[in-house]
């Protein structure tokens, strides 16, 4: 069984969970400090001595800041990411690469990693375990109908959530912000989110897992009546992750 929730996920700071034995834990993004990551995997009777790899998406801040201080404390834990980032971590001797569409093993779960529309080179993924399968979006100012064929089979959908556009209107972000949130490059809105799930839904699809809400310009409220509650799926779950404690475990 595959097992799978947030750490953290927000603008601030965003790692999730992944593994089938507690013994092999799988990051994906380390945007938490150290202490924080250690702790809150405590609270979930989990040790972050069992990390065994990291995955990084892409290179901003919230999906990187405690990656340096992890693995020195940690130096033995595999680290994967996108090869246009070689320049990062180049003294680290646990760093893997990957190319989009080439797909790569971690623990016997298999990634396939592809490109997703954000302002910086960003990787979002499939990940299969015997067949239950992930489909993994985070930062992204748009869905490429093009990736609609590679969720066809999953059994849970991540994907972020992150602002009301009324919310963004109304806060104290400059215009430039705003503009850069709101681009095919930027993030996806609620309203954004609903289009998604509209155009890759179907019965397989046991749990919709919302994340990376903008703590300006969001709130779990707003997602749920801006996202959840415009769908009536008698066999899937929708979670909303929280900001900065850790979700409900995912079990598929």
């Amino acid at each position: 069984m595959v097992n799978f929730f947030s750490l953290s996920s927000c603008s601030d700071g965003n790692s999730f969970v992944l593994y089938k034995n507690p013994e092999e834990l799988i990051l994906i993004d380390a945007g938490i400090t150290l202490k924080k990551t250690k702790n809150l995997l405590e609270s979930k009777s989990l040790s972050i001595e069992n990390v065994k790899s990291i995955v990084i998406t892409h290179f901003h801040k919230d999906h990187y800041m405690g990656l340096d201080k992890i693995l020195k404390n940690f130096p033995n834990i595999n680290l994967y990411f996108n090869d246009n980032y070689t320049g990062h971590f180049a003294d680290y001797p646990f760093k893997r690469h990957f190319t989009f569409e080439n797909p790569f093993n971690i623990c016997d779960f298999n990634f396939f990693p592809f490109q997703i529309d954000h302002d910086m080179l960003n990787s979002g993924f499939i990940i299969d375990y015997n067949g239950s399968k992930i489909g993994f979006l985070s930062d992204m100012g748009r869905f490429d109908d093009r990736l609609t064929p590679f969720l066809k089979d999953i059994k849970l959908l991540v994907i972020e959530s992150n602002h009301s556009k009324e919310g963004l209107h109304n806060s104290k972000y400059s215009d430039d912000l705003k503009e850069r949130i709101l681009s095919e490059k930027g993030h996806l809105s609620n309203d954004d989110t609903v289009k998604v799930i509209e155009k890759v839904y179907n019965s397989n699809i046991k749990y919709i897992f919302l994340h990376h809400l903008s703590k300006r310009t969001n709130s779990l409220e707003l997602v749920q009546t801006e996202v959840v509650s415009r769908f009536s799926f008698p066999e899937t779950k929708f979670v909303i992750s929280p900001y900065n404690s850790p979700s409900e475990t995912i079990t598929i």
